[in-house]
């Protein structure tokens, strides 16, 4: 273990991020499946000072600066955290600075990229790690642009990226990804150290 966070301890073992469902998901410009959580880590999210979101989230949350670093250094057996993260977030930017509504590409997820991209902004920046200080101030930086009239009257009733300290949006009621599907694409068969699986996020 690098640190206590199963961000890093518990990503699916795919071996590139590239071969996987999200990176599809996320060219195409809508993120359908469950895999934000290990993909994009944030810091506690704390309601009234207290812990708050679900045990889920908790499980892949970055406790403090150390594990974000931590995060960031990770690579084995296949694994590249920091790759990972660069190329979603570089997709992710490309569509917003297109115009493309966040609550459209990220879907109850948008909540979390902002809390991501802004904690890895600040790990970056410190850390002078260009490519992710770069790619995260252009995520921040678009989800912080007022919303665009929408061309398609589907978009009308999605709203801009809301505060992300306000929960965790991977769990809002009435649109949990479901843990079947997850847990059957997940191989636990290399110990429980990690899960790994197809890679298929």
């Amino acid at each position: 273990k690098l640190c206590g966070s199963s961000a890093i301890t518990q990503t699916p073992n795919c071996a590139s991020v590239r071969r996987a469902g999200g990176w599809a998901e996320m060219q195409r410009g809508r993120k359908s499946s469950c895999w934000a959580w290990y993909i994009l880590p944030t810091p506690p999210f704390l309601r009234n000072g207290k812990p708050a979101g679900s045990a889920q989230n908790r499980m892949y949350e970055l406790a403090d600066d150390e594990q974000a670093r931590a995060y960031l250094s990770f690579e084995a057996d296949g694994v590249n955290l920091r790759d990972n993260y660069i190329v979603i977030l570089t997709e992710a930017a490309r569509h917003l600075e297109q115009g493309v509504l966040p609550a459209r590409l990220m879907g109850i997820d948008a909540p979390r990229l902002l809390a991501s991209a802004k904690l890895f902004l600040r790990i970056g920046t410190e850390e002078e790690d260009e490519p992710v200080r770069h790619v995260c101030e252009r995520v921040v930086r678009a989800l912080s642009q007022p919303p665009p009239t929408p061309a398609d009257p589907r978009d009308a009733s999605e709203q801009a990226v809301p505060d992300e300290s306000s929960d965790d949006g991977e769990d809002s009621p009435g649109e949990r990804c479901s843990e079947e599907p997850i847990a059957k694409r997940l191989n636990t068969s290399q110990g429980g150290q990690r899960h790994t699986g197809s890679g298929q996020l």
